[in-house]
């Protein structure tokens, strides 16, 4: 029984970080090729959405420099969407 919940708790771990990455490079990239502005609300959602699960990511993995960034990543991602109002 322990092998399992080992199991399912490894599959969620990776899928948190697999649904963050996809969504960073999303934001970017929808950015990048003008389909998006970079002051818009989907923008915002998608960097601080991809930035919380690589967070949770990085933390179960003990992974300390990519938690620290998205820290940052997701910090900046909120404080200019409220410097917006």
């Amino acid at each position: 029984m322990l092998s399992s919940n080992k199991t399912s708790a490894k599959i969620i771990t990776e899928t948190f970080g697999w649904v963050g990455v996809c969504l960073i490079l999303s934001a970017y990239m929808l950015v990048s090729f003008q389909y998006l502005l970079a002051g818009s609300f989907l923008y915002f959602i998608l960097n601080v959405t991809g930035g919380m699960s690589m967070i949770g990511y990085s933390y179960f993995k003990k992974s300390y420099q990519p938690l620290l960034l998205n820290v940052v990543w997701v910090t900046i991602a909120i404080w200019s969407f409220w410097k917006m109002f």
